[in-house]
C-alpha cells in the first residue's frame, strides 16, 4: 500500500498526485495525527494509468467531498486521532454509503471513572449505534485509551456531528461497563479488552481480554517450584 503525509490544509492538492502518477485507486485510507496535525494517506491501486478526463473529474469531486464532509469535521470537532478507510469502484466512486471510521479517543488522567472516561463517553456515545466494537487500552494499572471501530454513511456521520443526541439507555449502560472497564485496568498493569458493540450497546460478556502478567524474580522462582 502506498503512503503520503501532508497537511489537512494541503489534503486537495492530493489529486495533483493522482493526476501525475496516474494513480487508478482501489481503496483509500487516511490517519489523522493530531500531535502532528498531518494526515497519512494510504491507498490500494494501480499506478501509470492512462487515467480519462471523466475518471479525473470525477476523482477530483470524491476527495473534495471527502476533505469537506469527513476529515474536516472529525478534525474540527473531535480533534482526536482517527483513521478512515473508504472503497472505490472502478468508475471513481467513492463508497460514501458504507465506510469506516477508527477512532482514537484518549482517557482522561483522573480520578475516579467520571473523570477517566469524560473525553471518551462525550466523543463515542453519539455514535454508538454504528460502532461495531470498542478495544479499551490500559497500562499501568489505569485506563489509557479507546479505539472505536464505526461502520457509517455519509449522511449518518454529518447527521451526529450537527445534532449529536445520546440515547438515555445507551448512556447509562456505556457507563456500567465504563466502571468494569477502570476495575479490571486497576486490576493489571497491561490490560486490553476487545467489547462488541450491538445496537448501541456493549456486551461485556462477550469480551476478548488480553492481559499482560508481570512478576519479579522471587515470585518466577515460586511459579517454577509449583
Amino acid at each position: 500500500m502506498n503512503e503520503i503525509e501532508i497537511s489537512s490544509e494541503q489534503f486537495p492538492l492530493f489529486f495533483s498526485v493522482v493526476k501525475n502518477k496516474g494513480i487508478w485507486f482501489k481503496n483509500i485510507e487516511i490517519e489523522y495525527r493530531p500531535n502532528k496535525k498531518m494526515l497519512l494517506i494510504r491507498f490500494e491501486g494501480t499506478k501509470s494509468m492512462k487515467l480519462t478526463t471523466k475518471y479525473l473529474d470525477q476523482i477530483k469531486e470524491q476527495l473534495l467531498i471527502t476533505h469537506e464532509k469527513i476529515i474536516k469535521p472529525l478534525i474540527s470537532n473531535y480533534k482526536q486521532n482517527f483513521i478512515t478507510q473508504i472503497s472505490v469502484n472502478r468508475y471513481g466512486v467513492f463508497s460514501f454509503t458504507d465506510f469506516t471510521i477508527k477512532l482514537n479517543v484518549k482517557c482522561n488522567d483522573g480520578i475516579g471513572v467520571l473523570d477517566t472516561f469524560k473525553t471518551p463517553l462525550k466523543v463515542l456515545l453519539p455514535f454508538s449505534l454504528y460502532i461495531t466494537n470498542i478495544i479499551a487500552n490500559g497500562i499501568r494499572n489505569k485506563m489509557s485509551y479507546i479505539d472505536a471501530f464505526i461502520s457509517i454513511s455519509l449522511d449518518e456521520l454529518t447527521e451526529i456531528i450537527t445534532d449529536p443526541i445520546v440515547a438515555p439507555r445507551a448512556k447509562k449502560q456505556w457507563l456500567e461497563t465504563s466502571h468494569m472497564m477502570y476495575s479490571a485496568a486497576k486490576e493489571e498493569y497491561q490490560y486490553r479488552i476487545n467489547i462488541p458493540c450491538i445496537d448501541g450497546e456493549l456486551y461485556w460478556d462477550n469480551t476478548v481480554e488480553t492481559i499482560q502478567l508481570t512478576f519479579n524474580n522471587s515470585e518466577m522462582r515460586m511459579l517454577l517450584d509449583l
